[in-house]
């Protein structure tokens, strides 16, 4: 697409801040010795795609820098104390390729360090005594661990419905991009409708991005044990029943087989495709509240690179 930013070029819109937010990330606290190693360890964040989305929307707004830069710290340290849990849930191995923190520290020591960077987060907030990023905030990670725990009750479930795996996504993943946004809009001079349009522009990108991830790598999903959109809608799309059956008891394996990838071929993966795009296309539309700017551009580019991202 003609003029269409790079993800290098959106995040250099906001380089500093975000190097701002990084920098803050690394800072040691002092609470523990433990916690600033596992801190050190994370590297101080992945892409930092929340961070982004906040810092974006606060300079479409003409927010106040200070207190974006300080909210998208905030939002990473909750996203990163969100993926230490996720990681012992998980069993996971790896995290932004390196050792995730449960395997070099333990189950215990992760669950500890993510529950203390949810902690900072929320005392960072009272000592600035703002109620509404609390209130946001608050309300976003009850969201989130519903979500979670919906998916942990479900796993393995692959009668799993197209709606209710949506409802997970856009609990678990979501939020936090939506919570992203709607900070930024609470500290702007923007009206109630602007900062729920500014919301749900980061609730729908948050939906397309999982779905994105979904299809980032199929096979591996399978064997790790995941349930993703492709594969609900590859199983839906199967009426013979003895085949269902089979691929079921195989993905029950780890197992990816070659009549599933015919399946997925035939159909599920375009599908989740599509799907994604138009969470996109409204994520983008609800952008037209915003004056035209290189910082809502960098916002609808953003939306859009998800469905192409690679990792």
């Amino acid at each position: 697409m003609p003029g269409m930013l790079e993800f290098t070029q959106i995040r250099e819109l906001v380089a500093g801040d975000l190097a701002t937010v990084k920098a803050a990330l690394l800072v040691a606290t002092g609470a523990h010795p433990v916690f600033d190693e596992v801190n050190a360890h994370l590297g101080g964040g992945g892409k930092q795609m929340r961070a982004l989305l906040l810092l974006l929307v606060a300079r479409a707004c003409g927010a106040e820098n200070g207190a974006a830069v300080r909210l998208a710290t905030i939002v990473e340290r909750i996203h990163t104390a969100s993926l230490l849990h996720d990681d012992v849930i998980d069993e996971a191995k790896e995290r932004r390729n390196v050792e995730a923190a449960n395997v070099v520290w333990g189950n215990k020591v992760a669950i500890l360090a993510g529950d203390y960077l949810l902690t900072q987060s929320f005392c960072d907030l009272l000592q600035a005594g703002d109620k509404d990023a609390m209130r946001i905030l608050a309300s976003g990670v009850e969201q989130i661990l519903a979500a979670a725990t919906d998916e942990l009750q479900h796993n393995g479930d692959f009668t799993l419905t197209r709606e209710q795996y949506l409802d997970i996504v856009t609990g678990k993943t979501a939020t936090l991009f939506a919570v992203a946004a709607e900070l930024a809009a609470a500290i702007s001079d923007v009206t109630v409708s602007e900062s729920e349009a500014l919301r749900l522009y980061g609730l729908n990108f948050g939906i397309a991005f999982q779905l994105a991830d979904d299809l980032l790598d199929i096979a591996a999903d399978i064997v790790e044990g995941k349930i993703t959109l492709p594969i609900l809608l590859a199983l839906d799309s199967i009426t013979d029943i003895e085949l269902r059956q089979h691929i079921t008891q195989t993905l029950n394996e780890s197992v990816f087989s070659d009549e599933l990838l015919t399946i997925l071929n035939a159909g599920a993966i375009t599908r989740t495709q599509l799907l994604a795009k138009e969470y996109v296309e409204i994520a983008q539309a609800h952008l037209d509240i915003l004056p035209p700017s290189i910082y809502r551009d960098g916002l609808a580019d953003l939306a859009l690179l998800a469905l192409t991202r690679k990792n």
